[in-house]
């Protein structure tokens, strides 16, 4: 699976492990039985696995590369770095400037803090972690000068940039095997709606759940070309014929569709896209993770947590071989920072899912 998003759970781990207090505090109660927070975070210090989401929606199990405890230690360790970094360099974000943060993110997503607050965050948390996406910001650009002129003539030869692709609401149903397809046939000649036949039949995850909703509305953005075509073609109110995948069966029906259409360039995509061309010559011209490695290296750093100093030993050892997504600063807001965008690669739309 690619793009896995465990951040958000490694930094609430480390915030339980590293504030805690109050061992007899309980985070649950089973028939009466209490989970303490002491059993939720040692839990967490050790757990082996966790629910990812891919490309497609999808939800599936992953291993940890490293327990959530050092993740999470990790990333607020980078987090300070980059602070520090930007305060030597006299780039350090001002509150006024993680204030017009907000009020541009805003712009871009009305729900973008209304859907921060819902995983959790406190509107301070979320003014902090903007503070270390702008300290990264600030580091990469500075010195780097992108003319409104320029931006007008990306905007001119990059067209596509500015087509909201089509989308389309469907549900599937997906079975392994010849049986499962009889068993589904069956269902729907009987009469039987798509969604409560995609509910008991599809072996898709979380079919019984959601009804057999196909969890991508992009067509474009499926990787199976049979499916894209499925969802281009096939009339609204209509299912499609059984299509053979790698693994198994699907059927589709069609619930909506909306064409692709263009947007019209605003003054927010005009900021959006001088940001990310500026940040796109800063990852040439200032060798950020370089000096993010040297002042890691540099840095005197005490790990508290006996289960963490074995690990953190090895992570400084093998820093020089690491590459620059795993030295990226992670912060609960970085999905929606400029600095993690090339141009174009979200100019017409929100941060946000559906």
């Amino acid at each position: 699976m690619k793009n896995l998003t465990i951040f958000a759970m490694a930094a609430l781990a480390s915030v339980l492990i590293t504030g805690c207090n109050k061992p007899a505090e309980s985070v649950a109660i089973v028939n009466g039985e209490a989970i303490t927070m002491d059993d939720f975070v040692q839990h967490l210090k050790v757990k082996p696995e966790v629910l990812v989401v891919d490309n497609n929606g999808n939800v599936g199990g992953a291993r940890v590369a490293e327990t959530l405890a050092f993740q999470a230690m990790q990333d607020l360790i980078n987090q300070r770095m980059i602070l520090q970094l930007a305060k030597d360099m006299k780039v350090e974000p001002t509150a006024k400037d993680i204030e017009n943060e907000v009020t541009f993110q805003k712009k871009r997503d009305s729900q973008y803090v209304t859907r921060l607050l819902d995983r959790g965050l406190s509107l301070q948390a979320i003014k902090a972690s903007i503070k270390v996406d702008l300290a990264r910001e600030n580091l990469l650009t500075h010195s780097i000068k992108v003319t409104d002129q320029e931006v007008s003539d990306w905007i001119k030869n990059n067209p596509e940039a500015f087509v909201v692709p089509m989308t389309v609401d469907s549900l599937w149903i997906f079975v392994k095997d010849d049986r499962g397809r009889r068993d589904v046939d069956r269902a729907l000649q009987a009469g039987g709606n798509f969604e409560t036949v995609a509910s008991r039949y599809s072996e898709a995850p979380q079919a019984k759940t959601n009804g057999g909703q196909f969890p991508q509305r992009v067509p474009e953005l499926v990787p199976a070309k049979e499916i894209q075509d499925i969802l281009k073609t096939v009339p609204a109110g209509k299912e499609s014929a059984w299509v053979q995948l790698q693994d198994g069966w699907a059927k589709f029906f069609i619930q909506s569709r909306t064409p692709s259409s263009k947007k019209e360039v605003t003054d927010t995509d005009r900021v959006l896209i001088k940001r990310r061309m500026a940040a796109e010559r800063g990852r040439i011209a200032n060798d950020l993770e370089k000096r993010l490695r040297d002042k890691l290296q540099n840095a005197k750093i005490t790990i508290s947590m006996r289960e963490l100093k074995k690990p953190w030993e090895a992570a400084v050892e093998a820093l020089k071989n690491q590459t620059e997504d795993q030295n990226r600063v992670k912060s609960p807001t970085d999905e929606s920072s400029p600095v993690n965008e090339k141009p174009g690669s979200e100019a017409t739309g929100s941060t946000g899912g559906r």
